[in-house]
């Protein structure tokens, strides 16, 4: 088995209580799961894109347009899916949720690589969410300052999930811009915040 370090997992299942059989549904000439698939897989850095479902028709879409889906057992929530799903990817250090909706924007991410440094958010996502804040308010100084104190700024998992979410959210959204603004200033702050850490 090749040693994935960053997966997408899509969890996906027929019965849907809100709208029944919507995985297979195809106004647009494609079922919804190979657009979430697709629009995931333009996430660059991620090694690996895979669905996880109890439903074999969805595993037959899936690898009808040459995706990859698993076949999991049946789970009360989408969570637990994708937690039988990761057991297949024992190498993977970063783990992208992704909910099949109309525009595959529902993202959630679970670092599961080293612990973060005292005093640092407990999470990749905390991390980000710290720093879209600092954008937000145009204030690079305190970005650096916190970057500095967590040790985050180098830290390569940590850019590499703001490439991914950058790259699977629409465009238009406030959230990928500031992502994308964030990678823009990857070097700059990575820079700024290492010199902070020597005083």
């Amino acid at each position: 088995m090749s040693k994935l370090k960053a997966i997408i997992v899509i969890p996906a299942r027929l019965a849907s209580t809100r709208l029944p059989g919507k995985m297979l549904l195809a106004e647009t000439g494609r079922p919804l799961i190979q657009h979430t698939v697709e629009a995931a897989a333009r996430a660059t850095l991620a090694d690996q894109v895979v669905v996880g479902t109890e439903d074999p028709q969805i595993v037959a879409a899936v690898q009808s347009f040459g995706g990859k889906a698993i076949l999991t057992g049946r789970h009360d929530t989408e969570t637990d899916r994708v937690a039988e799903v990761v057991q297949h990817f024992p190498s993977a250090t970063i783990i992208v949720n992704v909910q099949a909706t109309p525009v595959a924007k529902r993202i959630k991410i679970k670092n599961l690589g080293e612990p973060p440094a005292d005093g640092a958010p407990a999470s990749l996502i905390d991390v980000l969410h710290r720093m879209c804040a600092f954008r937000e308010k145009n204030d690079t100084p305190g970005m650096v300052e916190f970057l500095g104190r967590s040790g985050q700024a180098n830290n390569h998992s940590l850019w590499l999930v703001a490439q991914a979410i950058s790259e699977i959210l629409p465009d238009g959204e406030k959230e990928k811009q500031l992502m994308q603004g964030l990678l823009n200033q990857k070097e700059g702050l990575e820079e700024a915040a290492s010199e902070r850490r020597l005083f």
